[in-house]
């Protein structure tokens, strides 16, 4: 494989035979700087593979960063090629970074994955802050418990509950939870502190902060969310924060507790998300990020979306004219793609037999097929100067092959769905 320099992969030690991944927790596989893409991930569909090690033995996928106005089209239900392709873009690219979580090379060392690309200009937006707002509230919350042994630093990033701080111990800025939805505006952190061994006295320096962490400019520590700073005898209680703005470049948190001895204690803390600085519609509170579950509503859009196209490809209430392919004459195939049928105009020579009707009917002009590459349908004679023609299941088909007796030429117009 080239990833590993001509050698082979496979999955790492521990993971699973396979696997699915939702929208709700794709986020966790990129890295932040992909925190651009998070806001439409709910209209992905799931990430499912189901041979890991058949997946790590290829290299992980390639993909290509879709516009703007494709991955509009993905959100809005817009353009159905555009919302696929856009859609598979999502997929693949949480392919590629799951496979440096998954798999590793056998005979080398694995190498690093690439660094994320570039958001494109003008992404669509999606209820923007200030523009729009819904009911007040917490808008989510994230809750996770560290425990205190006698530390020699007594420091720990609570949510990975690893201690920090210290001279070989792991930076801060490796243990970065990503925030748990697109366009947090506030937060309010709560804590508690219980001790279940040697000590269990009051101390005068046990305090929580937050920082926020943006893939460019590192870590941003807001010191007024230190809830509890020189105050005594606060184990067992609950304490809570005020709330307080998060910076807009965040793409996730790290919350550590400080002991002032080493002594045995558990923290558990838990951080409240809102979506807005500025009072909702009312007039009074934090707007919530919405009233509806994303995902739910991203499932629906989808069904719909699928009902749909089923409705205009199968039982279509009109249609439009699409291609023209004019001047043919003699044998010969005309390629087509999500047709719902064609419209022929016939030039009919004298010598053809005509029945009077309306419309009047020829004989002895020639015939069409449906067809593809693997064949094609049975022929279907032209009866008509100007003939509509529907076969079963149109959709299918990508190849119309016209036989045309001498001196008849024609003209075939591809019929399509409405958008």
């Amino acid at each position: 494989m080239p990833i590993c320099s001509s050698g082979t992969s496979g999955p790492r030690t521990g993971v699973p035979a396979g696997l699915i991944i939702d929208q709700a927790y794709a986020q966790s596989v990129m890295p932040p700087l992909l925190a651009w893409l998070y806001p439409y991930l709910p209209w992905m569909r799931g990430l499912a593979i189901g041979d890991v090690a058949a997946f790590c033995a290829l290299d992980p996928p390639t993909f290509t960063v879709p516009t703007a106005a494709e991955i509009y089209s993905f959100i809005s239900g817009g353009d159905l090629a555009q919302a696929v392709a856009v859609n598979e873009f999502i997929v693949d690219i949480t392919r590629y970074y799951a496979w440096f979580n998954l798999c590793q090379c056998n005979a080398v060392a694995t190498p690093a994955a690439s660094a994320p690309p570039s958001a494109p200009a003008n992404l669509p937006a999606i209820n923007p802050p200030g523009l729009v707002a819904s009911q007040p509230g917490v808008c989510g919350t994230m809750s996770a418990t560290a425990t205190f042994h006698f530390e020699t630093n007594p420091i720990k990033e609570v949510f990975h509950n690893t201690s920090v701080g210290y001279t070989g111990g792991p930076a801060i800025s490796t243990l970065v939870t990503p925030l748990p939805f697109a366009g947090v505006r506030q937060a309010r952190v709560t804590y508690s502190v219980s001790t279940t061994g040697t000590d269990g006295g009051a101390h005068a320096d046990n305090n929580i902060a937050i920082a926020y962490y943006h893939g460019t400019t590192g870590l941003s520590f807001d010191n007024s969310l230190h809830v509890v700073s020189g105050v005594l005898g606060h184990l067992g209680v609950v304490l809570q924060g005020n709330i307080h703005n998060v910076p807009a470049t965040t793409d996730g948190i790290v919350v550590q507790y400080g002991v002032d001895t080493a002594d045995d204690k558990t923290v558990t803390a838990t951080v409240e998300f809102f979506c807005d600085t500025s009072p909702n519609v009312s007039g009074s509170g934090p707007a919530c990020c919405t009233a509806t579950d994303p995902v739910t509503t991203a499932r629906l859009n989808q069904i719909l979306d699928m009902v749909t196209l089923l409705q205009r490809q199968v039982a279509p209430f009109a249609y439009l004219t699409g291609a023209l392919h004019s001047s043919l004459s003699g044998t010969g195939t005309v390629s087509v793609q999500g047709i719902l049928g064609v419209l022929l105009n016939v030039s009919v020579p004298s010598r053809a037999g005509l029945e009077i009707g309306t419309p009047d009917t020829v004989f002895e002009v020639g015939w069409i097929n449906f067809g593809t590459v693997d064949g094609y349908t049975t022929r279907i004679r032209i009866s008509s100067d100007s003939q509509l023609v529907f076969p079963r299941a149109p959709g299918q088909f990508t190849l119309v092959g016209y036989t045309l007796l001498p001196g008849v030429t024609m003209s075939l117009t591809e019929i399509v769905r409405e958008p």
